[in-house]
């Protein structure tokens, strides 16, 4: 009775034994299974950080008319490049053809027309055939380049394949060979909290200042200042059309070397230049439009 009560024990003994070690084995493998997980994260978080250090912003830019700039970017990580073509207006606050359809009203009101600040290409539902809008076929372009993703500069035979309406293909050849030939850019400047395009004024009814800017990865590339009169005309198109006063010209001169300047020092602080200019009533509303974008840009 004493054996068979002794080898019982023993069973139970080597089945404590064997459970632990399963559990053992299991916790084993478990530690193993989580450390090398650990250790696959790690090699993906210090490859996306090595791809997001080498990362390289090319542009060029191409001014069109009546506020218009086109532009073609490509940021390239490691081997991969992601090209993009879009442009934006910087003139006029919205048109009437630029709007996006928002289906996240209410029943009554879906599907209605928002139109766009400042307008875009992509959002434009201009037509030279009364077919394919200019944002569709933005689309069908910007997929070609996708696909397409040269690493040289381009002819006009290279774009064969596309059936344009819109757009002129020696713009896109031009756009595309000189941001192709860019130095690039590495890091965010200041100001790349804000989008690529921006129109900013301090008013909608009266005579005002208003100030277009268009970012290249945080960093000012164009500034385009007017003056719009209340009856919605603009100062350049007065002085295009050789039609201003002696004073029309002398703001438009100094709107210039305003937009020069900036442009120079890549803020809008304008380090306290033009100091007469910010001590006079008449462009008191302009220099506030700059601490504006200055004071935000970080919000």
């Amino acid at each position: 009775m004493k054996k068979k009560k002794s080898l019982n024990q023993k069973v139970i003994f080597g089945l404590v034994i064997i459970f632990l070690v399963v559990i053992l084995l299991f916790g084993c493998k478990k530690i193993y299974i989580t450390y090398k997980q650990n250790q696959e994260k790690k090699a993906i978080d210090t490859r996306m950080d090595e791809l997001a250090s080498s990362r390289v912003r090319k542009a060029s830019y191409l001014e069109k008319s009546d506020g218009w700039y086109y532009f073609m970017t490509n940021d390239i990580v490691g081997d991969i490049q992601y090209p993009y073509l879009d442009g934006c207006n910087i003139k006029y606050a919205t048109l009437s053809d630029n709007y996006r359809i928002d289906t996240n009203l209410s029943e009554s009101s879906k599907n209605s027309k928002v139109l766009v600040t400042p307008p875009s290409l992509s959002t434009s539902y201009k037509t030279k055939d009364g077919q394919k809008f200019e944002g569709e076929e933005l689309n069908e372009i910007n997929d070609f380049f996708t696909t397409n993703s040269w690493k040289r500069e381009i002819k006009a035979n290279d774009l064969s394949s596309l059936k344009l309406i819109n757009f002129n293909v020696n713009d896109i050849v031009k756009l595309w060979n000189e941001m192709y030939k860019s130095a690039g850019l590495s890091s965010f400047g200041s100001y790349s909290s804000y989008n690529e395009c921006m129109i900013e004024k301090n008013t909608l009814d009266d005579d005002h200042f208003q100030v277009g800017v268009i970012f290249n990865y945080g960093n000012i590339e164009i500034v385009r200042i007017d003056y719009v009169y209340k009856n919605g005309k603009h100062l350049t198109d007065i002085v295009d059309n050789g039609q201003p006063t002696k004073l029309q010209i002398e703001i438009y001169n100094n709107i210039k070397m305003i937009e020069k300047e900036i442009l120079n020092d890549k803020n809008f602080y304008l380090n306290n230049k033009f100091t007469e200019l910010r001590e006079d009533d008449f462009y008191k509303d302009l220099f506030k439009i700059f601490e504006k974008i200055e004071e935000n840009k970080n919000k």
